[in-house]
């Protein structure tokens, strides 16, 4: 009986103190913001149009092997100025959508340097309002 509890013992010491080998660890983030972007240049948007202002969400995944996925999805609005309604063609109440989806690889040159390189796909879409006067709601 003695043997057979020193025997038990030692096998269980042995079996369970050896170290487990960590799972496939995947690197995640989520991050929500808030977006400014003012129009610049000598074109109507510059000219007619007020800053967009809007919110945007997205997420990034990456693997051991540095390589990952992300999405990022933003919703911007903006408004006529007054008085630049007629000029700005009827319009008003602008809204731009972007949409991103991208591949990620990451490059561990040394230490203290890290180059990231990213492909993927975007999507913009910019609609407007058309006000016509003409027609009473």
């Amino acid at each position: 009986m003695r043997i057979f509890i020193v025997l038990m013992l030692l096998v269980s010491t042995t079996a369970y103190s050896q170290k487990k080998r960590k799972g496939l660890d995947v690197v995640s983030n989520i991050d929500v913001k808030v977006l400014a972007m003012k129009p610049l240049g000598n074109n109507s948007l510059a000219k007619d149009l007020q800053p967009f202002y809007g919110f945007g969400f997205g997420g990034n995944l990456m693997t051991p092997i540095n390589f990952g996925v992300g999405l990022d999805y933003s919703e911007l609005f903006s408004n006529v100025k007054y008085g630049s309604q007629n000029l700005y063609g009827n319009l008003g109440s602008p809204r731009m959508t972007v949409f991103d989806v991208f591949l990620t690889h990451r490059e561990n040159i040394s230490e203290d340097f890290m180059v990231e390189e990213m492909a993927g796909f975007s999507y913009y879409r910019y609609t407007n309002l058309y006000l016509d006067k003409s027609e009473k709601l």
